[in-house]
């Protein structure tokens, strides 16, 4: 009888912590529960229902992606699965493990986040992996299966992305390493496209 024969079972499969899921459901428990509220003793229900049925496929994507994101380490391939597919790299490529703790985003309620990359025999970066999506126990057991150099600053320190950068450069993506300035940026943006649809509206209709 013929047939696929399944190749051999990885030797690492990590998966979102059952905490992150929790948050998750929590956030957006959160969020209909804000609207709903809103819907209730606003003048506009309307506005509050296409709002909702905007931040619907939102939260459709959020569940779909924590269900679909796995870390897969076999004896041939290290794996990640997002939500749009699954990116491969040879074992025999990567180089190195960089551990990192990073501050939490600007106004963002939770503590330090624990940062694994793993880069490639040449420093590129293959994958970037957070406590707040995989337990730090499954992050460990990934690390040590992957049996290579492990770099970065002590796991007790905080660190900035700025200063993470200058001691690995193009690990961490500019906007984050400048997080101030890319945010007065987005400002400033945000306020000339809105000062130039307000001229528009203006000639269009006055």
């Amino acid at each position: 009888m013929s047939g696929i024969v399944a190749g051999p079972p990885p030797l690492v499969e990590i998966t979102p912590s059952r905490s992150s899921m929790v948050r998750t459901v929590a956030v957006m428990g959160l969020a209909v529960g804000v609207l709903g509220i809103a819907a209730v003793g606003s003048s506009a229900p309307g506005v509050m229902a296409g709002v909702a049925g905007l931040l619907a496929p939102f939260f459709a994507l959020v569940v779909l992606y924590q269900k679909r994101a796995r870390v897969t380490l076999t004896h041939t391939e290290f794996g990640t699965t997002a939500l749009f597919g699954t990116r491969r790299t040879s074992r025999a490529e990567i180089g190195a493990v960089v551990r990192a703790t990073l501050p939490p985003p600007p106004r963002g309620g939770s503590g330090p986040i624990h940062n694994v990359f793993v880069v490639d025999r040449s420093g590129n970066k293959v994958a970037r992996l957070y406590d707040t999506l995989y337990a730090r126990a499954d992050l460990d057991r990934l690390v040590a299966e992957l049996r290579v150099p492990v770099y970065g600053p002590d796991p007790g320190h905080v660190v900035t992305a700025k200063q993470l950068g200058e001691q690995f450069p193009g690990l961490v993506p500019w906007i984050e390493r400048r997080v101030f300035l890319a945010a007065a940026l987005i400002s400033v943006g945000v306020l000339v496209f809105a000062i130039v649809l307000a001229v528009i509206i203006y000639e269009l209709y006055y």
